[in-house]
């Protein structure tokens, strides 16, 4: 941290009639620049700045409650590989808030805002967001239990060419590019013995975890609006140009719970004259789809390519 500022501090605390302790803290402004957050010999992520306003505190006797009115934090950049990096404008988290007392533990956000996301590799843009909303964030710790009323991604843009060996955008990122840590080998006969101790003490450890807690979600509506995915097909010595733009989707009710059926819209009018509507019901687990789908598209002499080795 290059510099770091506090103002306005305030601090009281006394014991009740109750003897109980009662203490109350106040931080009017937290600023600070140029962050690094480091793991040896690399660099995993950089912050131009962080700001904070109006930090409020409370102690009484067992009870806990924290409240943040403003978060905003600038300039923020993750190298994923030597060729890729990640990138984020601006994130502004509104009415922050944790409450425990006795059996009850539970964080808050009113508001999260991210701005301004890219995911770049060889100098060139593989994915833009202009911004993603999700309002109204719960979470329970002590149940895991997260609760979300809705999550909006706004202008999402892809690009990549599509050939033999895959999106060449994901090869381009380069992850995975270190060396394997090498270690002592060990015989095949004593691998074997331990990887089937290994296995029946890690499913052993799951069950009695996946019985005492698991993670719990809930989410109201995510919305992704005004989608732009550009692939260009390398098939058969020819470039085939798909771009799935004005894309919208909509999805309501997504629970862990995947026993119960949540609903799905698509609608998409590209301007390679391929009109979509999809309205549709989906359960995960049994697997159960319904749905009404309407697919105009005008442009067929695209596809002829696609012909050629027939």
């Amino acid at each position: 941290v290059k510099s770091l500022n506090l103002s306005d501090i305030s601090l009281l605390a006394n014991l009740n009639e109750k003897s109980e302790l009662d203490a109350k803290a106040e931080l009017k402004n937290i600023s600070a620049s140029s962050l690094k957050v480091d793991e040896t010999s690399k660099n995993l992520a950089t912050l131009k700045d962080l700001n904070a306003s109006n930090l409020k505190a409370n102690l009484l006797n067992e009870k806990i409650a924290l409240s943040l009115e403003k978060t905003a934090l600038n300039g923020i950049n993750a190298p994923l590989s030597k060729e890729a990096s990640a990138n984020v404008a601006n994130i502004q988290i509104l009415a922050t808030s944790f409450t425990q007392d006795g059996n009850k533990s539970e964080a808050g956000v009113s508001e999260l805002a991210v701005k301004g996301i890219n995911l770049k590799a060889k100098n060139k843009e593989i994915l833009s967001v202009a911004e993603v909303v999700a309002k109204s964030i719960g979470f329970d710790i002590l149940k895991t239990a997260l609760n979300i009323v809705s999550i909006d991604v706004n202008k999402p843009k892809f690009a990549s060419e599509l050939n033999d060996n895959g999106l060449s955008a994901i090869n381009e990122l380069g992850l995975g590019e270190e060396k394997p840590v090498t270690t002592a080998k060990k015989s095949a006969k004593a691998e074997k013995t331990t990887n089937k101790k290994v296995e029946k003490k890690a499913e052993s450890k799951s069950a009695a975890k996946n019985s005492e807690s698991e993670f719990k979600f809930d989410i109201k509506n995510i919305s992704v609006n005004n989608a732009d995915i550009a692939l260009m097909h390398l098939f058969e010595g020819e470039k085939i140009a798909h771009k799935f733009d004005n894309l919208n989707l909509k999805a309501s009710d997504i629970t862990s719970d995947f026993g119960k059926p949540f609903n799905a819209k698509v609608a998409m009018k590209s301007s390679q004259k391929l009109n979509l509507d999809v309205d549709s019901k989906i359960k995960i687990e049994p697997l159960d789809v319904s749905a009404k789908i309407k697919l105009n598209d005008t442009n067929l002499p695209k596809y002829f390519a696609y012909a050629k080795p027939f």
